[in-house]
């Protein structure tokens, strides 16, 4: 694999960052304020948005769940306390917002949106059982019907849904359970060309793949096996998995990545591919294909058969372990030799632990099968910068375009960038633990004076609060919304899915007899904003 990351382009991706004069290729797009300086509408209380917001006794899929983050949703649901265990944490009566002592953190800024549009739905996506939700994927067949992946928080397996419609409501859908032993810590979805289902689901032990080929929300039309057992030495990350054109899947694997490079094993990146019976293991192959490790990836084939491949270099320059630069790689044939891949490193990527971040990056191809790419990138002071990229041709070469579009410090975790029928990229992104959606109609993005438009998907401040809270002086309830994956509907609109975390805390003793309200997450669910249409 070559990975040129001292090219005049790698040049330009370090000037992008610190401050480029003028005439180079960054691009400030205009009337693009930041967007964090914005209040967000007030919805009303009567409005239209009152009826597109489901109250939390109309969740199909919150619940008492053994692998809950922390309280069961039940109680809210149901309007009363259920009893706890013993000793437990939760085994006290329930504390009402009500008892809110005023220490509610103020609502935050959001970017400003018009009101609600006729039509828009908004709610939680269903699971056969009550049980905690995460890190969704979409994705649109040839059909118009829409699909969905969404894992377990804990506790193992993920969620198959599909939606036969071109707008999704909560009824629409029917999801079905796809089982692993251990918690899913990565889950890729992709399609064959008639809209077949296939995943892959990464677990900390083994790597499963599963498919579908008819009726694909009964589950016992799936296949579901472990095709790699690596016993925590290998990882999936990122939408990892592809389908190349005559429809056989391939996915990228790489070493575990250690936290900081504490005992780091050898580092190594691995091409898989199955041409057929791929519900065997035997019948897969991985070949190494770099001695870096590439994360957080994203896998893509065109219509020639031509790879193309978006990625987070781990450790790139050798010296800084836990910093990771994003990079393209392309290969015409031969997958599964080094020599078949060629790079070129574009700029440092953000990410945070301590607020969760990870790296975040998505590609997309045009019909002349040409790469746009959205990513969070950091400057040299560890600073987010939201940005897109183009490139037209010879792109493993300096011959890329770039906008910067966001400098926010209030950046949050997920993009995902989707083309509608023109080409033109549309991409969902998280601000403020609220979900954004960015478009451009321009002829290039990327140019000076290119019009990008932000449109409102959901504020985090819109969802109702948790009427019930189950911890002990614990009297503030809020949501966090993040991660967004974006699927495009044929009519114009837009379906957004996103995870929507409830948190609880509080900063004031209500009872001084109790323990000290301990802050954290109640529950993590799957949600989903359906568009009819967007600017």
């Amino acid at each position: 694999m070559r990975y040129v990351h001292g090219s005049a382009w790698w040049a330009v991706g370090l000037c992008l960052l610190a401050g480029c004069p003028k005439g180079d290729k960054v691009v400030d797009s205009p009337g693009l304020a930041d967007a964090g300086e914005y209040e967000p509408d007030e919805p009303a209380e009567d409005g239209p948005d009152a009826g597109a917001t489901p109250q939390r006794d109309e969740r199909p899929n919150t619940g008492k769940s053994s692998d809950k983050p922390s309280s069961p949703a039940a109680a809210s649901d149901a309007g009363t306390a259920q009893p706890s265990p013993a000793g437990s944490k939760t085994d006290k009566p329930n504390t009402p917002n009500g008892g809110n002592t005023g220490d509610k953190p103020s609502t935050p800024n959001a970017p400003s949106a018009p009101a609600v549009q006729a039509g828009e739905q908004r709610f939680f996506l269903p699971t056969p059982e009550p049980t905690n939700t995460t890190f969704p994927h979409l994705t649109r067949d040839a059909k118009g019907g829409t699909h969905a992946l969404y894992p377990r928080y804990a506790g193992g397996g993920a969620f198959y849904a599909y939606c036969a419609k071109a707008e999704c409501g909560a009824a629409d859908w029917a999801p079905v359970r796809l089982d692993t032993e251990g918690s899913v810590t990565n889950a890729a979805l992709a399609l064959t060309a008639d809209g077949k289902p296939r995943v892959l689901l990464s677990t900390l032990l083994h790597v499963y793949y599963a498919q579908c080929d008819a009726s694909c929300t009964e589950s016992r039309n799936w296949t579901t096996s472990v095709i790699v057992d690596h016993q925590g030495a290998q990882d999936v990350t990122g939408q990892a998995l592809a389908l190349d054109p005559q429809g056989r899947p391939r996915f990228v694997m790489h070493t575990y990545l250690a936290y900081l490079g504490v005992g780091q094993k050898t580092p190594r990146t691995w091409f898989a591919q199955c041409d057929a019976n791929c519900n065997e293991p035997s019948s897969w192959r991985s070949d190494e294909i770099s001695d870096f490790i590439l994360y957080g990836s994203q896998l893509v084939y065109d219509s020639t058969g031509r790879a193309h491949l978006l990625t987070g270099v781990e450790n790139a320059d050798g010296k800084t372990a836990g910093f990771k630069q994003a990079a393209y790689f392309e290969c015409q044939s031969g997958c599964e030799s080094t020599d078949a891949w060629f790079g070129l490193g574009l700029v440092p990527l953000y990410e945070n632990g301590i607020k969760e971040i990870p790296v975040s990056l998505s590609l997309a191809l045009t019909r002349r099968n040409s790469p746009r790419i959205a990513l969070l990138a950091r400057d040299d002071t560890f600073q987010p910068h939201l940005m897109y990229l183009e490139c037209d041709e010879n792109c493993v070469e300096d011959n890329w375009r770039v906008s910067t579009l966001n400098d926010s410090m209030k950046l949050g975790p997920g993009i995902d960038l989707e083309l509608d029928s023109q080409d033109r990229p549309r991409f969902a992104f998280t601000l403020e633990d609220n979900i954004g959606l960015y478009t451009c109609n321009d002829a290039s993005c990327a140019a000076n004076g290119a019009n990008w438009i932000l449109n409102k998907v959901e504020f985090a401040n819109d969802l109702p609060p948790d009427s019930i809270i189950l911890w002990w002086n614990c009297t503030i309830d809020v949501w966090v919304l993040h991660s967004p994956s974006l699927a495009l509907t044929a009519s114009g609109g837009a379906q957004v899915a996103y995870v929507a975390t409830d948190l609880s805390g509080g900063f004031s003793v209500v009872d001084p007899m109790k323990p000290r309200c301990d802050p954290g997450k109640d529950m993590t669910l799957t949600r989903m904003t359906s568009l009819p249409s967007y600017k």
